[in-house]
């Protein structure tokens, strides 16, 4: 089993849990070679992550699960981490969403900095263990499961079972290297195995698809206007930022007014719309 294939193809859902297992086990030595508490799994709340988490368990393997808090999480989300997964880090930053919109302006699409601030770079120095799957976008579809994010922040797919068999001699502190346990399954496998296992299942999968950031723009229109509604005094405090930015010297769009600016770039289009063109 190679580390940087793809072999869980034409595999049953038995086959790739193994698989998935058996990867994680293999990737532990460079993990703690890294770092002594590990590997670094990323743990959003979604179900993704608990699969993924829950796999880690399975495996027997050393790991610091952490929540990368933006501060513009829906509350459900925070209560559901807290309440059913008490071990999980929360990772809060020097600055909130708010204040870096105030300084920044909204992400957008092609500057995606919100990934870059308060998610990408906490990861630096670990291989980070993550619940990503290359149904989602077809920028994940090229994937592999074990690689090193390079200077440039682009994935280079790597043998790990060389890279063992070399002791790991080339890997440096400032290194970050990816493995990702289920790329290869699909969404009704990863919901068969929480059914199966009777993991908890996030309530925000009542009303989304997926579990992320308010006002995301990874999310689609109608998601992020949603809540809009329903969270009226939030959405008060994000115009306030967004006129802060607009009055800076930092601005580098052009609209009338703050509600302006939101209401352009709610429209834009999904990025996995944008991505399939």
């Amino acid at each position: 089993m190679k580390g940087g294939g793809n072999k869980q193809g034409k595999m049953t859902l038995k086959d790739k849990i193994e698989y998935s297992i058996a990867l994680i086990r293999k990737g532990e030595a460079l993990a703690l070679k890294m770092s002594d508490k590990g590997y670094y799994l990323g743990f959003s709340g979604g179900k993704d992550s608990q699969v993924v988490f829950d796999l880690a368990k399975r495996a027997g393997v050393k790991f610091e699960a952490v929540y990368n808090a933006t501060t513009n999480d829906p509350a459900d989300n925070v209560r559901f981490i807290r309440t059913y997964y008490p071990d999980v880090r929360f990772d809060v930053p020097e600055k909130s969403f708010l204040t870096l919109v105030s300084e920044k302006g909204l992400p957008m699409f092609f500057d995606r900095w919100c990934f870059d601030v308060l998610k990408e770079s906490k990861s630096i120095g670990r291989v980070g263990l993550f619940g990503v799957r290359k149904d989602e976008s077809v920028k994940r579809s090229a994937y592999t499961v074990f690689e090193k994010i390079d200077k440039k922040k682009e994935n280079r797919t790597k043998d790990l079972d060389k890279m063992k068999e070399l002791n790991f001699e080339c890997v440096s502190g400032n290194d970050k290297f990816m493995l990702y346990p289920i790329l290869a399954w699909e969404e009704k496998e990863v919901w068969k195995y929480i059914h199966a296992n009777k993991l908890p299942i996030n309530p925000i999968y009542k009303d989304f698809k997926r579990v992320g950031c308010m006002f995301c723009p990874y999310s689609p229109e109608w998601q992020r206007k949603r809540y809009v509604r329903r969270n009226p005094k939030l959405f008060q405090c994000l115009l306030n930022a967004l006129e802060k930015y607009l009055l800076s010297k930092n601005c580098k769009v052009n609209f009338s007014s703050p509600e302006d600016y939101f209401n352009r770039w709610v429209e834009k289009e999904d990025v996995e719309t944008y991505e399939k063109k």
